[in-house]
């Protein structure tokens, strides 16, 4: 039995399952060599759930090949569950961004009606959320047609176009809706009808932002390394801290100003 340490619990397992043996062969007696294979796949059921340990072996059987023959193998592990090809942590994600899909598309109905009930009274920023709620459709949709064809087809080679939209897309969305909080807590549309010379800091913290949420989402699909993904990780976080303290610092500051505003009224 092959014992395996994962986190703090040891799994065991049969050693020398053989998926695939020499007895499933035909042989010639007289030249040694395999005349056909029976099946070209082996097939091999898990009946338990649990952590296993895959080992792959390949070596020459001098029994059939001379020693020391260079030679090429091909070979393709298919792991494929009840549902598809999705592992059980991936799985739910499917059911999500399929439900969100929903959620964004009821969301933008909604917020198309209340345009037209006030479309004598609209802001631009309020056709700026509505963009927000399309990308955020958008990219749910992308999310879910990726994972549904990755548990469709097992391969990650047919969807890299699609996560790369999906990525783009969400990191579009993510950097729209953070300006459109920070410009609604510095009070454009409430008590400033322009945010002079505030729009520049706004403007370059968004492509700041935009900038390195590209760069991290390249360096998580890309890169296998963790302290790449970290050192891209941390400035972004620290970002994103710095524009969550703004607005917190903005909106006290547009909060002060209508009550002052409400107080000049109710003197007068």
């Amino acid at each position: 039995m092959n014992h395996i340490n994962f986190d703090d619990k040891i799994y065991s397992c049969a050693n020398g399952v053989d998926l695939d043996d020499l007895s499933l062969y035909e042989t010639n007696k007289t030249n040694n060599k395999a005349l056909h294979q029976r099946s070209n796949h082996r097939v091999y059921t898990v009946l338990t759930d649990g952590v296993y340990l895959l080992t792959v072996t390949i070596r020459q059987d001098t029994r059939y090949v001379q020693k020391d023959n260079k030679f090429t193998a091909n070979l393709e592990i298919s792991m494929k569950g009840p549902h598809g090809y999705l592992s059980a942590t991936n799985w739910p994600l499917l059911h999500f961004y399929g439900f969100m899909c929903f959620v964004y598309i009821f969301f933008g109905l909604t917020w198309l009606v209340l345009l037209f009930m006030q479309w004598r009274d609209l802001l631009q920023i309020q056709f700026w959320i509505g963009a927000v709620i399309l990308l955020g459709m958008v990219e749910k949709a992308a999310f879910y047609a990726e994972y549904h064809e990755l548990n469709l087809t097992g391969h990650l080679d047919n969807i890299y176009g699609v996560m790369t939209m999906a990525e783009v897309i969400s990191c579009l969305k993510r950097t729209l809706a953070r300006t459109l909080v920070i410009i609604v807590s510095l009070g454009f549309g409430i008590v400033k009808p322009r945010l002079g010379p505030l729009l520049p800091k706004v403007l370059g913290v968004s492509s700041l932002y935009l900038v390195m949420s590209l760069m991290e989402s390249y360096f998580r699909l890309s890169s296998n390394m963790s302290a790449e993904i970290l050192l891209v990780e941390l400035p972004l976080a620290a970002l994103d801290s710095g524009i969550v303290c703004w607005i917190f610092a903005a909106l006290t500051q547009t909060t002060r100003a209508l009550r002052l505003r409400r107080y000049i009224i109710n003197n007068i």
